[in-house]
C-alpha cells in the first residue's frame, strides 16, 4: 500500500482552488499502472505538497475539501487488494467538479457509468476504453459543458446515444466503438460544431443513416461498420457533400442502393463500402487526389469498372471483387505506378 499512500497524499493535497489554471501540470493517480485518475493542479500546490510530504496525511485535513477526502476515501475503498483494480466506477467521482481528465483505460472495471459523472463540470477527457463496463450511456454526460473526447470503447455498453449528447458544443471525439449500443444515430447530432470523430463500428445500431451528418462542418472520420441498418436504408446523397471527411467507413452496415458521387469531397483518403447490398453502377467521377483506400467488394454493382480509378497517385488498395460487373480492367488504373509488395497483394480487383 506504500504506493497508494503516497499518490494519494499528492491527490489529497489538491486545493479547492484548482479553479486557477493560470499553471498547471498533470499529475496521474496511478495504482500500480492499473489506474490513471488525472487532475490538473496549479504548480503552487505542487510546491506545498514538495514542502509537507514528509507530513503526508497529518497536512490533509487542514487544506483540503471534506467533501473532496470523501470522495477519495471512497474511491480508495472500491479497490480490490492485492492487485488494486477498480471494482466499479464510484458515483463518488461526481464531487471532483474540478477534475479535468478521468483516465482509467485497460482495467477490469465492470458495472455501469455513474450518472454522477455528469457533475464532473470541469471534465474534458472522459476515458474509459477497454474494461467490462455494462448499461447504458447515461443523459448526464451530455451536460459536461467541457467535455473533448469520449472514449469508451471496447466495452459492454447498450443502450441508445442519449439525445442529450447534441449539447456536447466543444467535444470533438466521439470513440465509442465495439460495444452494445443500439438503436438510430440521433440526426441532431448533426448540429455539433466541432465533431471530428464518430466511430461507432461495431455496435447494434439500426434505423438509418441520418442525411444530417453531413451538415457537420468539421467531421473528418465517419465510421459505422459492422451495424446493422434497417432493410432499404441507403448512403445519403448529402455524404457527397462533406467537405472536410478523411475517411468514409460503412462497411457490413446492411446497406442498399447506389453509391453517392463522393467527387465533390477534396481530400477524401479512404472509402470502404464493402458487403453491403449497394447496387447500380460505380459513379464516373474521379474521386480526390489523396485516396488511398476503396473497397467496394461484396455488393452487387453493375456496369463496367469506370476509368475513373485512374491517375490517382497516391491509390494503394482498390478492391471490387464479388459485384456483377462486366468488361475489364481499365489498364489505365496503373499506368505509370510501380507497386510495392503490400500494393500488389491487396489490390483485389476482379474482371468479371
Amino acid at each position: 500500500m506504500a504506493t497508494w499512500s503516497i499518490i494519494y497524499s499528492i491527490v489529497l493535497l489538491l486545493p479547492t482552488a484548482c479553479q486557477n489554471q493560470a499553471h498547471h501540470l498533470r499529475i496521474p493517480m496511478c495504482l500500480n499502472v492499473k489506474i490513471a485518475i488525472t487532475c490538473y493542479i496549479p504548480v503552487e500546490a505542487l510546491v506545498v505538497w514538495l514542502y509537507w510530504s514528509s507530513l503526508l496525511i497529518g497536512a490533509v485535513g487542514q487544506i483540503t475539501h471534506p467533501v473532496e477526502v470523501t470522495a477519495l476515501q471512497a474511491i480508495k475503498n472500491s479497490l480490490i487488494d492485492p492487485n488494486q483494480n477498480l471494482r466499479s466506477l464510484s458515483p463518488e467521482l461526481g464531487r471532483f467538479s474540478y477534475m479535468k481528465i478521468l483516465d482509467v483505460m485497460w482495467n477490469k472495471i465492470s458495472g455501469s457509468i455513474p450518472k454522477e459523472i455528469g457533475n464532473m463540470i470541469s471534465l474534458e477527457l472522459l476515458l474509459l476504453n477497454g474494461n467490462q463496463l455494462t448499461g447504458p450511456l447515461p443523459e448526464e454526460i451530455g451536460y459536461l459543458p467541457n467535455l473533448d473526447r469520449i472514449q469508451i470503447d471496447q466495452n459492454q455498453i447498450s443502450g441508445p446515444i442519449p439525445k442529450s449528447f447534441v449539447n456536447l458544443t466543444k467535444t470533438k471525439h466521439f470513440h465509442m466503438n465495439n460495444n452494445s449500443i443500439s438503436g438510430q444515430i440521433p440526426p441532431e447530432l448533426s448540429t455539433l460544431p466541432n465533431l471530428v470523430h464518430m466511430l461507432l463500428d461495431n455496435n447494434n445500431l439500426s434505423g438509418y443513416l441520418p442525411p444530417e451528418l453531413a451538415k457537420m462542418p468539421k467531421l473528418l472520420i465517419l465510421q459505422l461498420d459492422n451495424n446493422h441498418f434497417d432493410d432499404g436504408s441507403t448512403i445519403p446523397a448529402s455524404y457527397g457533400d462533406m467537405s472536410h471527411l478523411l475517411k468514409l467507413s460503412l462497411r457490413n452496415c446492411n446497406l442498399q442502393g447506389p453509391i453517392p458521387d463522393l467527387s465533390t469531397i477534396p481530400k477524401l483518403g479512404y472509402i470502404d463500402l464493402s458487403s453491403n447490398q449497394l447496387n447500380g453502377s460505380i459513379p464516373p467521377n474521379k474521386l480526390s487526389e489523396y485516396i488511398t483506400t476503396i473497397d467496394l467488394s461484396n455488393n452487387n454493382l453493375t456496369g463496367t469498372i469506370p476509368v475513373n480509378f485512374s491517375r490517382l497517385p497516391r491509390l494503394q488498395r482498390l478492391s471490387l471483387a464479388n459485384n456483377s460487373l462486366n468488361g475489364s480492367v481499365p489498364s489505365t488504373i496503373w499506368q505509370n505506378r510501380i507497386l510495392n509488395k503490400t500494393e500488389s497483394t491487396f489490390l483485389g480487383v476482379a474482371e468479371q
